[in-house]
């Protein structure tokens, strides 16, 4: 049938151990000083007991208001609460988290709120990658999600779940930075009002979280907060969507996570395909709080996110191709060796987590162009039905639209060209195509195909 063969190199079975490869990975011995306050701490003095008891006091005093009323009260009350919640937690959780007053650390985050804010005001203009909605309160968002790793920096570690983490330790993972930049968005509405008709919302899918905006015409749009770029996903319609998940209030949701209830979760939870899934007690990622579920198997210790303007919005539906971005193949760990250049080095590195997910779109592709019809002469006489190829025809254009729109949000041609470049220099190599050939190929067999039957 004359098919082409796109020289797209495949990830090798499963590998070497997934932390062989993580640089930085945590077990430091504790510091004397730490072990002091440990001693302190069992006798009720220092910074935990008191920022525990504070928060204790704060929690009591609004939560039976709260759940016979089902009433907000002021952002101020909310976010002072959020806070004493999240610094109880981070120190907390162990003898190498910072120990800090509740009052120094309010003073720290409104340092960072201020900063992110002020970073945000003069990024409002940034260009929303193709194939998201042209929005200003989405443009206001992405500013905000952009300024907050300015300050926060670009280091992800899955300990690090806390608000109190993109302040004090300049690391964050998925949860630590949802809550943190809905807690700022909801700063920034106080100030300006910049949402309309819509809602800031946590989303929540198998072992993951992001924040979002659910738009007025029902769209939901979510930002990645592991990724070092725009990192937008597009979900289309939330009803259509009937893979696991849940959206949640930023407002309600938080309030009632802080206050640790379960009273008047029907104001939080807008929309979910998960019923009676809770989160893990322990694991990896223990703390996904009341309305998260699933428990991944992400690696350890410090990655550098990688950078992404657009993330297809299947792939956090995927545990394996959500926290590819994460990995470290070994493979492409003794390519990267040879480049000593580390800033070309991490480029080459970033655009190869690209190529996992152009490769997830491939195989995809051809698994479903092999079901509709085997090519091979032998087998002509079983040709599938008029409507399975239908349906096959839908969902492969399906794939290569999906292909081509993340190529071209993140402009993958030109990181494609600048990587070979890269490796020529130093006569490496990746067996690969430009995505835009990989996506013109896929639309010649499947042209082919349809002109066989």
């Amino acid at each position: 049938m004359g098919i082409e063969r796109p020289a797209l190199e495949q990830p090798a079975p499963p590998k070497i151990n997934r932390r062989k490869f993580i640089a930085g990975a945590t077990g430091a011995a504790v510091a004397t000083g730490a072990l002091a306050y440990l001693g302190r701490e069992k006798l009720g003095f220092g910074p935990l007991p008191e920022v525990r008891e504070a928060y204790s006091k704060e929690k009591e005093a609004l939560r039976a208001s709260y759940e016979k009323t089902g009433e907000l009260p002021a952002f101020s009350t909310r976010r002072k609460l959020a806070l004493l919640s999240d610094l109880t937690a981070y120190m907390e959780r162990g003898p190498d988290s910072k120990r800090i007053s509740f009052e120094d650390f309010q003073t720290k985050f409104d340092e960072f709120s201020a900063n992110v804010l002020d970073g945000a005001s003069r990024g409002e203009k940034t260009k929303l990658p193709a194939g998201i909605p042209a929005s200003p309160v989405l443009r206001k968002m992405l500013a905000l999600k952009l300024a907050f790793h300015t300050h926060a920096g670009t280091t992800y570690n899955k300990k690090y779940d806390s608000i109190a983490d993109p302040i004090l330790e300049k690391r964050s993972q998925c949860r630590s930075g949802t809550e943190g930049l809905l807690l700022l968005a909801q700063e920034a509405t106080e100030r300006d009002n910049f949402l309309s008709d819509e809602i800031l919302v946590a989303v929540h899918t198998y072992g993951h979280a992001q924040p979002g905006l659910l738009l007025k015409n029902g769209e939901l749009i979510t930002f990645e907060m592991t990724s070092a770029g725009h990192g937008i996903r597009n979900f289309g319609r939330m009803t259509d969507i009937k893979k696991p998940i849940r959206v949640v209030r930023a407002d309600h949701g938080m309030f009632q996570e802080a206050l640790d209830t379960n009273a008047n979760r029907d104001k939080a939870v807008l929309y979910e395909t998960v019923r009676d899934v809770v989160p893990p007690e322990q694991g990896t990622m223990a703390k996904l709080g009341k309305f998260g579920f699933g428990e991944p198997q992400v690696p350890d210790g410090d990655i550098e996110m990688p950078k992404a303007d657009m993330l297809p919005a299947d792939d956090v539906f995927s545990d394996a191709r959500l926290y590819n971005r994460m990995e470290r193949e070994q493979s492409e760990e003794e390519v990267l060796r040879a480049i000593r250049n580390p800033e070309e080095r991490e480029f080459v590195r970033n655009y190869m987590v690209h190529h996992r997910t152009l490769v997830n779109y491939y195989n995809a592709y051809v698994v479903r162009f092999n079901e509709v019809e085997n090519i091979t002469e032998a087998n002509r006489r079983h040709k599938v039905s008029e409507q399975a190829f239908l349906a096959a025809e839908s969902e492969l254009n399906r794939l290569i639209g999906l292909l081509e729109e993340y190529e071209r949000a993140n402009a993958l041609d030109g990181q494609y060209a600048r990587a070979q470049d890269i490796l020529g220099a130093y006569n490496k190599t990746i067996r690969m195509v430009a995505p835009s050939d990989t996506a013109r190929v896929m639309r010649h067999n499947l042209s082919l195909l349809k002109s066989k039957r």
